[in-house]
């Protein structure tokens, strides 16, 4: 794997969502100018800003969906560089632009953080949503894009979102049962400098783990790519 390569295929991720990052501006200017005409302006920006972040966290799956659609990923798997490159530099931008949705999201902790956390240090509430922002949506979308470069695309979009959903709920309903509000965890997390070291490093060791795994997913996904004969019907 060549280095200039390997960035001109990072960089290639970019230039290609310029047009959605583009409406995901526009819709948080948006969002900024209905806050300023509502009564509880708090709560429309926190919201938008969380939109946004993650809008922006799973950009790079949203355009390799488009691309099993539409069968273009067949000019990507035409390049002269080997699967190996195509995956490191596609998860690379998925960790890139993740971080860029972990800002916003950042600064929607930092507007409502101090209203739960009222002894927790505004800094140290950004820092921790932004750390946790960036973790969550590197892992969903590198988990999200290996998926989708892997296995065939038209279950995936059929039944994928719905057993997601219902796996989300799930979960959230037998946390709430078991233990109770989330709020409390983070609550715990954050009044301790000891449990939020351990909470942190925990993080990145399971991302880690989840982006080897995604990147194994997503090599094997180019090495046996095969255009669907109907994708262009989607």
């Amino acid at each position: 794997m060549t280095s200039q390569a390997f960035w001109i295929l990072v960089a290639l991720e970019f230039r290609r969502s310029r047009r959605s990052l583009v409406r995901i501006g526009v819709f948080l200017l948006a969002v900024m100018v209905i806050s300023l005409m509502v009564e509880s302006p708090t709560s429309v920006l926190t919201f938008g800003l969380a939109v946004v972040g993650g809008a922006l966290g799973m950009q790079i799956p949203v355009d390799a969906l488009q691309d099993r659609l539409t069968g273009s990923l067949e000019v990507l798997t035409t390049l002269p560089v080997t699967p190996f490159t195509l995956a490191a530099a596609r998860l690379t931008a998925v960790v890139l632009v993740a971080a860029l949705g972990a800002v916003p999201m950042a600064a929607a902790g930092g507007i409502v953080g101090p209203a739960f956390l009222e002894d927790t240090g505004l800094i140290r509430i950004i820092m921790a949503a932004f750390l946790g922002a960036w973790t969550m949506l590197s892992a969903m979308s590198a988990v999200l894009l290996a998926v989708l470069l892997r296995f065939k695309v038209k279950p995936l979009v059929s039944y994928g979102a719905m057993v997601a959903l219902g796996m989300l709920l799930g979960a959230g309903y037998l946390y709430d049962r078991l233990f109770g509000s989330p709020m409390r965890l983070i609550q715990a997390v954050m009044a301790s400098d000891h449990t939020l070291a351990i909470a942190v490093g925990s993080a990145l060791v399971g991302s880690a783990v989840v982006l080897t795994a995604s990147f194994v997913l997503t090599r094997r996904g180019f090495e046996i790519y095969q255009p669907e004969p109907d994708a262009m019907d989607w």
